[in-house]
C-alpha cells in the first residue's frame, strides 16, 4: 500500500483529527480532568457522568494552514443523564474535509466518524466511562495505488477514570485506542494508541485552572504533549478562556483564546487557536439542553 500524501499533508491531518470543540479549542486542549457540558467526555469518557440533564450540541469548526489549506469540520452529538437513566451515555456524528490548494485543481479529504459514550460511578467520588469509535475515509482520486486496496474503516475505544478528591480538584486518566493501532490503515487517519493524565482546579468561584498531559503514540513518554488553561467567570453566565501547550514529538506550539455564554435556555461558546501548523482556526460550539 502507498499513500501519496505530502508530509504537510501528514502533519496537517493529525494535527486536525485531535481536536474537539470550543471549550477544548480555547484551553489549548486541555479538559481531561474536568467535566464541561459541551464534548469533555470526548476526551475522558469518564466525565460525561458529572453532566446531568438531556442535551443536544453542535460543533462547527474552520481553519486556514500556513500553505492555504483550508479546514473544516462538523460535528453534532447528545447525551443523556437524566433522573431514571441507568447510565449515562452520548452519541455523536462527526464529518471532517480539508481542502489542499495544489494549483490550479483542490484536493479534497474526508472522513466520517462515530462515538458512542458510556459512564457510571463505581467507587465514591470515583467515575469510569468508555467510549466506541468508528472512522471511515474518504481518499482523494489518484491517493492510493490502483492495485492496492487499503483499510479505508476502522474501530477503536477510549476508556477513562476520573477521581474528584474534592470538590474543587478533578483528576483523570485516559488510555486512548488501547486495542492498538491498526497497521492497514493509512497513518494519516489513523487512530493513535497513547496515554493521557488531566487535572482541573477551581482556585475560586471565579478561576479555573486546567492542564493535561498525553504521550507521544504507542505510549511513548519521550516526547509528550502538554498544555495549560485556564478559565475566568466574569459572571454566572459569561467566562473568558486561555490556553497554551506544546507537542515536543511534532515540535509545535500552540496558543489558544475564547469565551463562552452559558444560559438556563442554551450554551454559545467560541475558540480561537494559532499554531504553527494550522495558521489560524476558528470553533463555535451550540448546546441546547432540552430537559
Amino acid at each position: 500500500m502507498r499513500i501519496f500524501f505530502s508530509l504537510l499533508m501528514l502533519l496537517s491531518l493529525k494535527s486536525w483529527a485531535d481536536f474537539s470543540g470550543a471549550v477544548t479549542t480555547s484551553t489549548a486542549g486541555t479538559g481531561r480532568g474536568s467535566a464541561e457540558g459541551t464534548g469533555s467526555f470526548f476526551l475522558n469518557p469518564a466525565t460525561l457522568n458529572y453532566l446531568k440533564g438531556y442535551q443536544l450540541n453542535t460543533t462547527y469548526n474552520t481553519a486556514i494552514g500556513k500553505t492555504n489549506n483550508t479546514f473544516r469540520d462538523f460535528q453534532v452529538y447528545a447525551f443523556d443523564n437524566t433522573k431514571d437513566t441507568v447510565f449515562p451515555a452520548a452519541l455523536s456524528f462527526r464529518e471532517q474535509q480539508i481542502f489542499f490548494d495544489e494549483k490550479p485543481k483542490v484536493t479534497k479529504v474526508k472522513w466520517n466518524e462515530m462515538n458512542i459514550v458510556v459512564s457510571h460511578t463505581v467507587l465514591p467520588r470515583v467515575s469510569l466511562g468508555g467510549s466506541l469509535n468508528y472512522r471511515n475515509f474518504f481518499p482523494p482520486p489518484g491517493a492510493i495505488d490502483r492495485d492496492q486496496t487499503p483499510t479505508l474503516t476502522q474501530w477503536n475505544g477510549t476508556i477513562g477514570v476520573l477521581l474528584a478528591p474534592a470538590e474543587n480538584i478533578g483528576l483523570g486518566l485516559v488510555l486512548e485506542n488501547p486495542f492498538g493501532e491498526k497497521t492497514a490503515v493509512p497513518e494519516a487517519y489513523r487512530y493513535l494508541t497513547k496515554t493521557s493524565l488531566g487535572a482541573s482546579y477551581i482556585l475560586s468561584r471565579t478561576v479555573k485552572l486546567k492542564s493535561d498531559f498525553s504521550t507521544a503514540r504507542n505510549n511513548s513518554w519521550t516526547k509528550p504533549t502538554a498544555s495549560i488553561g485556564l478559565e475566568t467567570f466574569l459572571n454566572s453566565w459569561i467566562v473568558w478562556r486561555l490556553g497554551a501547550g506544546k507537542d515536543f514529538d511534532q515540535q509545535v506550539q500552540t496558543y489558544a483564546a475564547g469565551i463562552g455564554f452559558q444560559g438556563p435556555k442554551f450554551g454559545l461558546h467560541y475558540g480561537f487557536e494559532k499554531s504553527d501548523v494550522i495558521f489560524e482556526r476558528h470553533a463555535i460550539d451550540l448546546s441546547m439542553p432540552l430537559w
